[in-house]
């Protein structure tokens, strides 16, 4: 497919090969086709015997060049000897050939008429959204470390479901730090002694220029005429508001003499000759900035004063749903708060704790009663806030992210045993929420390493491989794979 970050929006393969793919043999899902019965020759058929089935495509094999096809009996089979009617569409050419048909006399009944096209109507008014004090905090609660709220935000939205691609917009995407981009910075910042310092940038969407033409009627609470206002900048809602951030914040980062990394266009670095390397993590609008040189951080939070209006945070103490402990040439990692919110959560006995996150009797697929609808969706909730939510088992508990992918597998229908696995997870993690990932005091050295398991499963093999890579004692990647192995 066409790739917008690619010149010229082609596609990857294009690029690679320097040719456009061949689709020919592609076809709209929903045609009628036919494929072929084999053997073709049967011995009790004869010359005019039925030599194909009729059926719909609905899809290609993802392992061959085979077709995907619904028959007439309700089964899907995979073939490559397909072959397809032309599709034909029951749609008139030319005004003569539409005089004649039958619907005719229904067309020209006087459902439209000729008028003078009205002028372009402008984006619709924005909302406003008002958010009184809630009792757990959202995307638009500021929240503290320790608990509690340190602000509440109201703001005006525009209604961007209603933009028009191509027309009121182009680019939407705007890169944000990876994960495994700001646990290298951290471990770097250990393992350097840097000071780690957060800054956040107030209504950083307002900051962003537009280069497209867009037009917005305020509410009439602010402005009760009929006038359109032309944005000059953007407003949350539009949905290039955040591509239009991230452009401005990296003409403001070069323009300090920043450069964006390759690899993860985010993160910013330059080196100087009092400090060396530093770094800038950017995740929208909350920045980690890293230097041995205190001045340095201090000049670069006054650059960006200079420019937009930011919130000093100081050093750096939550950041991502993450605590962050800085100690002189260490640096901790935990999520102690987000671990004792899903524990209030599903209300885990603080007295039953689990020192191992699973047991070492494999789970299966058939062990158990199956849950009932209620219990099925606990169970999809709190394999949801272990494997995806605030980063739990990715940002600084990876020794349980084997345990929460072995429950993802019985998604569909989780059984009892299944249920009391995922709440074995929850008691480990009471018993240990105060553990997380320590930074520093060893040399940045790369490492990898990596381990492998055959007949981790009772019902059939499987070959588990966990590879992992280490700067210093940090765990900045993990890589679980599971192989079916077949004798």
């Amino acid at each position: 497919m066409p790739n917008s970050a690619l010149e010229g929006h082609i596609s990857p393969f294009q690029a690679l090969l320097g040719e456009a793919p061949d689709i020919s043999h592609m076809q709209p899902f929903g045609t009628v086709c036919y494929v072929l019965r084999l053997p073709r020759h049967q011995q009790e058929a004869g010359k005019l015997s039925q030599v194909s089935d009729k059926g719909i495509l609905v899809g290609y094999s993802q392992d061959s060049k085979a077709y995907r096809v619904l028959m007439d009996i309700g089964k899907v089979v995979e073939s490559r000897d397909v072959s397809f009617l032309p599709t034909t569409h029951q749609v008139p050419t030319a005004v003569g050939t539409s005089q004649s048909m039958t619907d005719f006399d229904v067309w020209g009944a006087g459902d439209f008429k000729v008028v003078t096209p009205p002028p372009a109507p402008p984006t619709p008014p924005p909302q406003q959204l008002q958010q009184e004090e809630p009792d757990v905090p959202d995307e638009q609660t500021e929240v503290k470390a320790i608990g509690g709220f340190d602000r509440y935000k109201a703001r005006i939205v525009v209604k961007g479901y209603a933009q028009r691609a191509g027309i009121d917009f182009d680019d939407t995407w705007a890169p944000i730090s990876k994960l495994e981009s700001v646990r290298s910075f951290l471990a770097t910042a250990a393992t350097r002694n840097w000071t780690v310092h957060q800054v956040d940038v107030k209504t950083a969407f307002l900051n962003a220029e537009l280069t497209e033409e867009i037009y917005i009627r305020l509410p009439e609470e602010v402005d009760g005429g009929n006038q359109v206002y032309r944005l000059r900048k953007a407003l949350y809602g539009l949905k290039q508001a955040s591509r239009a951030w991230y452009e401005k914040l990296t003409v403001m980062m070069t323009s300090f003499g920043w450069t964006a990394s390759d690899a993860d266009p985010a993160f910013f670095w330059r080196e100087t000759a009092t400090a060396g390397y530093e770094g800038v993590c950017c995740h929208v609008d909350d920045m980690l900035i890293g230097s041995t040189v205190l001045a340095n951080v201090i000049e670069l939070k006054q650059q960006l004063g200079n420019m937009v209006e930011i919130k000093d945070l100081g050093v750096a103490s939550y950041y991502l749903a993450m605590e962050v402990q800085q100690r002189s040439d260490k640096l901790l990692l935990t999520q102690q708060k987000y671990i004792s919110e899903i524990l209030e959560r599903f209300q885990v006995p603080q007295f039953e704790k689990k020192h191992t996150p699973m047991d070492t009797r494999q789970l299966s697929a058939e062990d158990g009663d199956l849950l009932d609808d209620q219990s099925t969706a606990k169970y999809r909730e709190m394999t949801g806030c272990l494997i995806s939510l605030m980063y739990v088992c990715r940002g600084t508990r990876p020794d349980i992210a084997y345990s929460v992918g072995v429950l993802a597998r019985y998604m569909k229908q989780p059984r009892t045993l299944h249920l009391k696995a995922a709440m074995d997870i929850l008691k480990y993690l009471a018993a240990t929420k105060l553990m997380g990932i320590e930074y520093g005091g060893q040399r940045d050295t790369f490492v990898g390493y990596s381990d492998s398991d055959l007949g981790v499963v009772v019902i059939y093999p499987l070959l588990s491989i966990t590879y992992f890579q280490f700067i210093q004692i940090l765990n900045i990647t993990n890589i679980f794979n599971n192989i079916r192995v077949f004798f």
